[in-house]
């Protein structure tokens, strides 16, 4: 990810679960998508659901 160091504090991150990544369909999660993120939040926030949630797929995505 090459970012300036003023846009890793923009909070503009939500976490998303993959449904169907060839047809481009995802859906906000819970608890993740409520409130905006900066990079390195969504960074965390993405590591935690992957270990909490090792079956679903998730990616962060900027608003």
């Amino acid at each position: 990810m090459n970012m300036q160091p003023n846009q890793l504090q923009e909070k503009t991150w939500i976490i998303q679960r993959c449904i169907n990544a060839f047809k481009n369909q995802y859906e906000d999660w819970p608890n993740y998508c409520e409130k905006l993120m900066s990079c390195n939040e969504m960074l965390k926030a993405l590591e935690e659901c992957n270990q909490k949630w090792p079956a679903y797929e998730f990616r962060g995505h900027k608003t």
